[in-house]
């Protein structure tokens, strides 16, 4: 015979809460620590670069990712208006 599974048990799990809040603190201390050494590794007078600044593309780079996304889009629109000049299966507009 099976457990009954309309039954709650209880589900107390200790030290995890410990653990997580240690794990945290040293993951804060370990982010602040390599932004001081970043700091110190630049020359004097530059300005930090940020997360935000490594997202950014030339703009070569954005052009061609333009063109990739045109062609996409004409290479889609013709496969959809092939498919649904040679569609059989089910009654197209």
């Amino acid at each position: 015979m099976d457990r009954d599974i309309n039954v709650v048990r209880k589900k107390s799990v200790s030290g995890v809460a410990q653990l997580l809040a240690t794990i945290r603190e040293q993951n804060d201390a370990g982010l602040i620590d390599q932004g001081k050494k970043e700091v110190e590794e630049l020359e004097p007078g530059a300005v930090p670069s940020g997360p935000e600044d490594e997202g950014q593309f030339t703009l070569a780079e954005e052009i061609k990712r333009q063109m990739r996304r045109e062609e996409k889009k004409k290479r889609k629109e013709e496969e959809f208006k092939i498919a649904a000049s040679t569609c059989t299966c089910f009654p197209c507009p």
